[in-house]
């Protein structure tokens, strides 16, 4: 994943795009035992994969990096960043578009089928023949793959973003300017964006949909979080679907000429971009990348259509009753 951090960087400067790049994020705790959680992922990090760019640091230290009296101790990680995806999903298509590629938005797949020669996909507007496939639909695949779909269970996530606030009060947030995520089962993560205002994401829903009130919905976490802003204004509120797999890792592949990339689970930015490259590499012939992804287990969800939700359901309720206790 280390390679796929340093594409990330170096495709905004490729294409000539801005991406709002900041480097540096912490990674925080608020329990004990998730304290130990920090220090036994620094140790494994370094002793396992070689991976130098994490530091500890303390309670004490904490005021140096965010003000928040909510936390521990946190993690911080050198060779992360943080940045504005949407600007990075225009310049990505601007320059795919620029390379001779044709997007075609409003055009659902309502079905495909296998071929002689390749695959058929039915869309709204009229049909397209290739003699390869690939799906990358995330929480939306739906009935288009049902095999597929049943390794998926589509989470609601949301997020807000405040008013500007006061520069000097913006700054205080994240003195070191790092962006932060906590490591709860269910996390809260923010950020400030370039223009002050505080980004801020926290809880989700395991049985579908987004809360008709989402910045009612989140104001309580940020609030936990930052106390100094109870009250702040919020312009923004929105949601959709994250696509979570039974133990939350990527479920990549390819049958035949089939390729999926899907079950990201809320780490969409990096995991993307590496399986995007291990699934184009073996498009042209090159499946080093792609196999790596076949010793990760991603089973089908129990209970079906009708019961896999409210049973997921019940489990992640345990675990975040284990966030509080």
């Amino acid at each position: 994943m280390v390679w796929a951090a340093e594409e990330m960087r170096e495709l905004p400067e490729r294409h000539n795009f801005d991406i709002d790049y900041h480097t540096g994020a912490i990674y925080t705790a608020v329990l004990p035992r998730r304290v130990r959680q920090l220090q036994e992922s620094l140790e494994e990090a370094e002793q396992k994969y070689g991976y130098t760019q994490l530091s500890f640091i303390p309670k004490d230290e904490l005021p140096q990096w965010i003000a928040s009296p909510r936390y521990l101790a946190a993690l911080h990680d050198r060779g992360a960043a943080h940045l504005n995806p949407l600007k990075l999903a225009q310049g990505l298509a601007d320059a795919f578009e620029k390379a001779g590629g044709k997007i075609f938005e409003q055009s659902k797949a309502l079905n495909y089928q296998e071929t002689a020669d390749g695959y058929l996909a039915r869309t709204e507007q009229g049909e397209i023949r290739s003699d390869l496939l690939v799906l990358a639909c995330n929480a939306y695949i739906d009935k288009l793959d049902p095999q597929l779909s049943k390794r998926l269970l589509p989470v609601g996530s949301y997020q807000v973003a405040t008013a500007p606030l006061d520069p000097q009060l913006a700054r205080s947030l994240f003195p070191r300017g790092t962006c932060a995520i906590d490591n709860q089962f269910v996390p809260d993560y923010f950020r400030v964006t370039p223009d002050n205002r505080l980004l801020f994401g926290g809880g989700c829903t395991y049985l579908g949909g987004i809360p008709a009130d989402v910045p009612a919905a989140t104001r309580p976490y940020l609030e936990r979080v930052f106390p100094q802003l109870r009250g702040v204004q919020i312009d923004y509120g929105w949601g959709g679907h994250i696509d979570c797999t039974m133990h939350r890792t990527p479920d990549v592949g390819r049958s035949a000429q089939k390729y999926w990339l899907q079950g990201f689970s809320g780490h969409g930015i990096l995991p993307t971009l590496a399986a995007a490259r291990a699934v184009s590499d073996a498009i042209l012939g090159d499946s080093e990348l792609l196999e790596l992804y076949q010793g990760l287990s991603n089973p089908r969800f129990p209970g079906g259509d009708l019961l896999a939700a409210p049973i997921e359901a019940v489990g992640k309720a345990w675990y975040r009753l284990r966030d509080v206790i």
